[in-house]
C-alpha cells in the first residue's frame, strides 16, 4: 500500500532514531559500522532511494530543500541519516544488553507522536520509523526518564565508523558530519556539507 499525505520528514529526522532496516547487515564494505556490527551500503542506500520516492510521489517533501533537490537527497540529509541509523543501532544494542523489549503499546505512542508524516512513505519505511521511535523512547524511560543526556553519553562511547562518502562521525556530538566534496558521490553533491547539529539533542 502506498501513502500520499505528509509533513516534512525533517521533524522525523530530527526527532526519531529512525532506522528502515531492522535487522544490520554485514558487509565487506559497510556504510557503517557499530561496534564491529555493520550496515552495508545496499542497505543504506536502499534508505536513500526509498526517500526519493517518496519525494517523487509527495509535493510537501519534493519542495523541502533540506531533503532533496532535483529529485536526489542532499547531503546534508545523507550525513544526517547516517548519523540516525548509526544512533538507532547503538539503542538497539543497548535494549539487548538489558533485556528489555517494545511492546505493541510503545509502537502505538510512537507512532501518535510521528503524526501524518508517516503517510508519505510505503508501509515498511513508516513501520520502521516507528519501531525506532519507540526503542528510544523505551530506554530513554530506563536510562533517565525525561532527559537525553544518558542515551547521548552512551552514544557518545561507542564505537562508530562510517564510510567518508556519507560523512565522518563526531562522537561528541553524537552525529555525522556531512562529506566534503570530494568524497560526494556523483549525483549527490554539491549540496550543504554541514549535517547541522546533533539531530537527538
Amino acid at each position: 500500500m502506498k501513502r500520499t499525505r505528509a509533513s516534512s520528514l525533517l521533524p522525523v529526522v530530527v526527532l526519531a532514531a529512525a532506522s528502515v532496516t531492522l535487522a544490520a547487515c554485514r558487509s565487506v564494505t559497510p556504510a557503517i559500522s557499530v561496534d564491529g556490527e555493520t550496515i552495508s551500503m545496499d542497505d543504506f542506500e536502499r534508505d536513500l532511494r526509498d526517500v526519493e520516492a517518496a519525494a517523487e510521489r509527495n509535493e510537501t517533501l519534493a519542495a523541502d530543500t533540506t531533503l532533496v533537490t532535483d529529485g536526489r537527497v542532499t547531503t546534508g540529509f545523507v550525513a544526517t541519516w547516517a548519523g540516525q541509523r548509526a544512533n538507532d543501532l547503538i539503542v538497539e544494542h543497548e535494549l539487548t544488553r538489558r533485556g528489555l523489549s517494545v511492546s505493541d503499546a510503545d509502537r502505538a505512542a510512537a507512532r501518535q507522536e510521528l503524526g501524518e508524516v508517516l503517510n508519505a512513505f510505503e508501509d515498511r519505511f513508516a513501520d520502521a520509523l516507528v519501531d525506532a521511535r519507540a526503542r528510544r523512547s523505551v530506554l530513554t524511560q530506563a536510562l533517565a526518564p525525561g532527559s537525553p543526556d544518558a542515551i547521548n553519553e552512551l552514544i557518545a562511547s561507542a564505537n562508530v565508523t562510517i564510510d567518508p562518502r556519507y560523512g565522518r562521525w563526531d562522537g561528541e556530538l553524537a552525529s555525522v558530519i556531512g562529506p566534503s566534496p570530494i568524497d560526494v558521490p556523483d549525483g549527490r553533491g554539491p549540496q550543504p556539507i554541514d549535517a547541522g547539529p546533533n539531530p537527538f539533542g
